[in-house]
């Protein structure tokens, strides 16, 4: 995950968004970042997953889901232009619109 784009700006923020801030590292150090691209029956979607550890005691997953729709070579170079993107977006681009995450809370497995 590179960025996330904001709904509010056309500034791109990285992946977490405003949770990534000095308060919310502090709260949250993050364990993992992954994002995956799948096809469906209903069409491709994206899957991102973000594990984070709350003040080290409980073990925090978000999970978020949505459709894909590959970027057009119009809206390719609109993106690029507008986040200054060196050599432009490749021909394999999305566009993902996700459900609202699910989250799931949980104690830290102690170390072994």
């Amino acid at each position: 995950v590179a960025f996330v784009g904001a709904a509010s700006s056309k500034i791109a923020n990285p992946a977490g968004g405003r949770w990534r801030g000095r308060m919310g590292r502090f709260l949250f150090s993050t364990t993992g970042i992954y994002q995956h691209l799948l096809r469906g029956s209903d069409g491709p979607f994206a899957v991102n997953l973000v594990e984070l550890s709350l003040l080290g005691l409980f073990t925090v997953t978000v999970v978020l889901r949505g459709p894909t729709k590959q970027l057009q070579s119009e809206e390719r170079s609109q993106v690029a232009q507008d986040r200054n993107t060196p050599g432009g977006l490749s021909c394999n681009s999305v566009r993902a619109s996700f459900d609202p995450p699910r989250l799931a809370l949980g104690l830290r497995a102690p170390k072994t």
